[in-house]
């Protein structure tokens, strides 16, 4: 029997994040910054996880990048999971758009002056609707709280399987939401320390 017309999910899987490697993160704060398409309507060509420097407020160095999205997403919202030690992002249009997407990202720590590694991306579902700026985890369990419409948690986000490709899972309902917002979420930073990992989530 030949099947055609049906798209496949392939699961992956993703390295947790050591901010202890050699090299020494674990006290820089880091940042996902990403590169907006001039006049792209809120679509983006790379995204960039960087290590800032608190006292400039410069870029010293990028760790790893994450080019060519599907649909020239961008990645936002990302935190520290502390139950499995990676980092979760929401990857969606710099615009309000009308769906986001649940990301476990993995960036190698191999690059230097020269050579920037790409990241690895396994995809866990949608959220229609959601254009998030910022989100951390909650430092008592593994919930992902982040920023939508209002602000929702999305639990247990470590046992959510990974693709390869973005798949038709709707996680709405697996998140809770636990608060409103009253403030327009481009003002929103969220910073906060996990596992000895200062992680800054810009908007």
């Amino acid at each position: 029997m030949k099947c055609s017309g049906l798209a496949v999910s392939v699961q992956c899987f993703n390295d947790p994040f050591d901010c202890t490697a050699e090299g020494g993160l674990a006290d820089l704060p880091l940042v996902m910054w990403v590169d907006l398409i001039p006049s792209g309507a809120g679509r983006c060509s790379n995204s960039r996880l960087v290590v800032l420097n608190a006292t400039t407020g410069a870029f010293e160095q990028t760790l790893c990048r994450f080019p060519n999205l599907p649909a020239d997403q961008c990645l936002n919202s990302c935190g520290i999971n502390p139950a499995d030690s990676s980092i979760y992002c929401v990857a969606g249009l710099n615009n309000r758009a009308a769906e986001s997407n649940f990301a476990r990202i993995t960036c190698p720590l191999t690059g230097n002056d020269t050579f920037v590694p790409e990241g690895k991306i396994c995809w866990l579902g949608s959220f229609p609707s959601v254009t998030s700026r910022a989100g951390d985890f909650n430092t008592r369990n593994d919930n992902f709280v982040f920023q939508a419409t209002g602000l929702f948690q999305m639990p247990s986000i470590a046992d959510f399987p990974g693709y390869t490709t973005q798949p038709p899972f709707n996680l709405v309902p697996n998140s809770t939401q636990v608060g409103s917002l009253n403030w327009q979420p481009e003002d929103l930073v969220v910073v906060n320390q996990l596992l000895g990992c200062w992680v800054k989530v810009h908007g």
